[in-house]
């Protein structure tokens, strides 16, 4: 390529014509049979049409699509954006309560809670202990590499958070309580404990 401008050369660590590919999430819904896949892109056509977040979020509630990924290492949406390096997903609660509300760590990644409407609370394991945090308007919650984490599932309290997350080709990705590097018997994690009792309300 001889052009002088930047925008025409190849991304860094990319050969000229190089295109990596990513997976779609064809995993079927229960409700309707239908794809994920299938759903969130007729979602985001809608919300594009009308040029509104607000209706995008409205729809994701609608529609039963709690977490929709802009950007990842697989393809949610015909609209999404396949990357190693950073995933970002826009996620509704309380409709997403009871899967991120699982505790879990990233060993290398950091993710970061963006909450835009409402507000999020964490409980966030640190030495030991388990620590509240809110993202909110005004708070950005970042959790490092290693931090296991969960969201407390809260019925009746909508909000709306942007979760950036890096270093996505790092295995593994995600780490739950029957393979925790910290605890051999999940029952002594207090993370775990605190899920458990929630759970059970």
């Amino acid at each position: 390529m001889n052009s002088a401008n930047p925008m025409d050369q190849p991304s860094p660590g990319l050969s000229a014509g190089d295109v990596r590919t990513f997976p779609r999430w064809n995993t079927v819904r229960t409700q309707d049979g239908r794809t994920h896949y299938e759903v969130q892109t007729e979602i985001l056509d809608e919300a594009l049409r009308a040029q509104s977040l607000d209706r995008l979020l409205g729809l994701m509630r609608e529609r039963q699509e709690a977490a929709v990924y802009l950007c990842g290492a697989r393809l949610d949406n015909n609209h999404g954006l396949g990357s190693e390096e950073l995933g970002a997903l826009l996620s509704v609660m309380p409709e997403d309560g009871i899967k991120a509300g699982i505790p879990g760590y990233h060993p290398g990644s950091t993710e970061v809670y963006v909450t835009f409407q409402g507000e999020v609370i964490l409980e966030v394991l640190e030495q030991g202990l388990v620590v509240t945090k809110t993202s909110n308007a005004s708070h950005v919650v970042v959790l490092s590499p290693g931090q296991c984490h969960r969201v407390r599932d809260e019925p009746g309290r909508p909000a709306a958070s942007l979760i950036v997350k890096t270093n996505l080709r790092h295995r593994p990705d995600v780490v739950r309580c029957d393979c925790c590097g910290y605890f051999r018997d999940p029952q002594d994690c207090p993370l775990h404990q605190s899920w458990r009792s929630a759970a059970a309300q």
